[in-house]
């Protein structure tokens, strides 16, 4: 998802469908949007593993923070 710092608001406007289906996500996060990204509990309460993409590989995290890596993967926890 990368809608030019819409994501939140996306995001915010898919939750009912993310709580019932629990989709694989991937997100570019802002620094504009970070601390929204965050106010959206149903995505940090534990059914998604959140995970920074970074050159290395992806890197398990619990918040969404806008840094050198901007994009987020959100793997569903089934």
């Amino acid at each position: 998802l990368d809608v030019e710092g819409a994501e939140p608001r996306v995001l915010r406007a898919m939750g009912a469908l993310l709580r019932e289906r629990r989709p694989d996500l991937l997100v570019e996060v802002l620094e504009n949007t970070a601390a929204a990204l965050n106010g959206l509990d149903f995505l940090l309460d534990g059914s998604y593993s959140i995970f920074s993409l970074a050159d290395s590989g992806p890197v398990p995290v619990t918040r969404f923070e806008a840094g050198r890596f901007r994009d987020f993967a959100l793997v569903a926890r089934r």
